[in-house]
């Protein structure tokens, strides 16, 4: 069964009333469109990703904005990810993956700006800056 997330109410087919009101879980509604709008925002999602200012976690986030996920952005390069959320108007937090307390503290920030989060893209990566010999 579908529900109004942020009402945490059941929707029922009976929603809709004579005359353009509606009735929600005993709210009234004087609009049709205002329970479209309640559907709409049903059915909107909301996507975590790391590493997303710049490379495969900002392609990512840019699909996801394309395709109508509103998405959290992360990472720990701070100029580019603010160039990142001005270009997809999205919310951003400055995390470091090395760091779990960042990491805690940056979910923490995109479960309050939503409400819930759909999805994890995990983008960002910890390596090592090591020297590889040439092969010859």
């Amino acid at each position: 069964m579908l529900r109004a997330a942020h009402l945490n109410l059941p929707l029922t087919r009976t929603m809709m009333l004579e005359g353009g009101s509606a009735e929600l879980g005993g709210l009234h509604i004087g609009d049709k469109r205002a329970i479209c709008n309640l559907i709409v925002m049903m059915d909107q999602q909301y996507a975590y990703v790391t590493g997303a200012a710049s490379g495969c976690g900002l392609a990512i986030s840019t699909f996801l904005v394309e395709k109508g996920i509103k998405v959290f952005l992360t990472d720990f390069d701070e100029k580019n990810l603010r160039v990142a959320a001005e270009r997809l108007r999205s919310p951003f937090a400055v995390v470091n993956v090395a760091d779990w307390e960042s990491q805690v503290k940056g979910f923490t920030q995109a479960v309050s700006q939503f409400g819930r989060i759909d999805y994890v893209y995990p983008i960002a990566g910890i390596g090592e800056n090591s020297w590889i010999p040439p092969l010859s």
